[in-house]
């Protein structure tokens, strides 16, 4: 409980002070973004107490988040100018809704490569439209193609200010799967990583997220994006690093554009300050790959069916809960994932599951180390199916990410309480 308000104590002091710093920049309205201001949205819960807990959300809100690349420097310098620090192509676009009716934060990635509608520019790859048109125009681009979802506000972040903030950590602890090594011309990176477990500093972090050349392109990408940023959650969490608190607020300034006002930033930092933090979730745009995942003129063709299941569970304000009140079908695809010492113990799972009447069980190759407990991953966000089949099992935990199988609804990460509950025999 201490570390989280000491860590959403340094939060609110960083937002309250980016807001001021942005000045003209950070102007409540823009083209295209909703013509009435979100102040009607956001009341004073006691106007008497100081600081940003006296705001309160009354209604949920959708924010655009995208990791900008910067343009092509224009002098040998290397320095970028003002107006272009923020018009390059979007290297991460995320849309990150915060709702009190449940309190919980859902982020949902969006593959840089989406084949969207661009007004008057016909279609493209979503990443394109922050540099066609800005924060105005990538806002409408998302809503256009899901669903007519509302944008409120938008946060752009240069991609440099990942390696800052992780060297102004201290590094952060992360699983490298597999051997990273590529050079990323765009990101003028070279990428040259070890697999397993290390402390990774703030270059090493930006070769972690970025990196794109292996089977599943920028998909793998963003599983590891995920994963990073639970790493740095932990991180921050620790109060040790108050001293570096002051540094970190004057280097953020310079690399976030937002049309956020002040008081909405401190209404946000108000909504996750509380007794018990919001339920996260993290998901990403399913579909598939138009080709070869490591080609980059390919693009990312969103699943209509399931896209429709997301936005209308996760982003509307009166969403439909697909699976209130039925079973799981048994035709729900689940993958199994050993990440214990011994193969049986995700075999017997398997076959457990397949004895229960499910039909498209399959296994897929073991996780690198081995966990205590399993983890029942919800890949498209089906959190009430992930926690029925928790409830069968009576093994594992439930998160809402998508760093399982990409192909399947549930991925279940096998873990040593598996072994526990089968009394599984092993021979030697």
């Amino acid at each position: 409980m201490v570390a989280r308000l000491i860590y959403w104590g340094f939060t609110g002091s960083l937002i309250a002070i980016t807001a001021a710093t942005l000045g003209g920049v950070a102007a409540l309205l823009r083209p295209n973004f909703p013509p009435l201001p979100l102040e009607s949205y956001f009341y004073p819960k006691n106007k008497l107490t100081p600081g940003f807990k006296q705001y309160q959300l009354s209604r949920p809100i959708n924010l655009l988040i995208m990791g900008v690349d910067p343009v092509i420097p224009a002098s040998a310098s290397g320095e970028f100018p003002a107006a272009d620090m923020f018009s390059g192509r979007s290297d991460t676009m995320i849309l990150l809704r915060c709702d009190p009716a449940n309190y919980s934060i859902t982020l949902l990635w969006i593959p840089r490569d989406t084949l969207v509608k661009i007004p008057e520019h016909g279609y493209g790859k979503i990443n394109q439209a922050n540099a066609i048109g800005g924060a105005a125009l990538a806002s409408r681009v998302v809503s256009l193609n899901f669903n007519y979802i509302p944008i409120d506000r938008y946060v752009r972040i240069r991609t440099s200010a990942l390696s800052e903030l992780v060297d102004l950590l201290g590094g952060v602890e992360i699983f490298v799967p597999a051997a990273m090594s590529y050079t990323d011309i765009t990101g003028q990176l070279t990428i040259n990583l070890s697999p397993g477990w290390q402390t990774i500093n703030g270059n090493q972090a930006m070769q972690f997220a970025r990196f794109r050349s292996d089977e599943l392109g920028d998909i793998r990408r963003i599983q590891r994006q995920q994963s990073l940023l639970g790493a740095l959650r932990q991180r921050i969490y620790n109060p040790a690093l108050i001293s570096a608190w002051p540094q970190i607020i004057s280097i953020f300034r310079q690399y976030i554009d937002t049309n956020l006002t002040t008081e909405e930033m401190l209404t946000l930092v108000n909504f996750i300050v509380q007794d018990q933090p919001p339920q996260l979730k993290m998901l990403m745009l399913p579909g598939k790959f138009s080709n070869s995942p490591k080609d980059a003129s390919g693009d990312w063709l969103v699943d209509a069916g399931i896209r429709q299941q997301i936005i209308q569970e996760h982003f509307q304000d009166k969403p439909v809960n697909f699976a209130e009140n039925r079973p799981v079908p048994k035709t729900i695809k689940i993958a199994i994932q050993n990440a214990t010492d011994h193969h049986k113990d995700s075999e017997k799972l398997a076959q457990y599951l397949k004895s229960q009447g499910f039909k498209n069980v399959y296994e897929i190759e073991p996780w690198a180390i081995a966990q205590r407990q399993s983890l029942i991953i919800a890949q498209k966000g089906n959190i009430q199916e992930a926690e029925w089949l928790q409830n069968l099992l009576t093994v594992g935990k439930v998160e809402a990410s998508s760093i399982g199988d990409i192909n399947s609804d549930i991925t279940i990460r096998v873990g040593l309480d598996v072994n526990q509950r089968f009394m599984i025999e092993r021979k030697k």
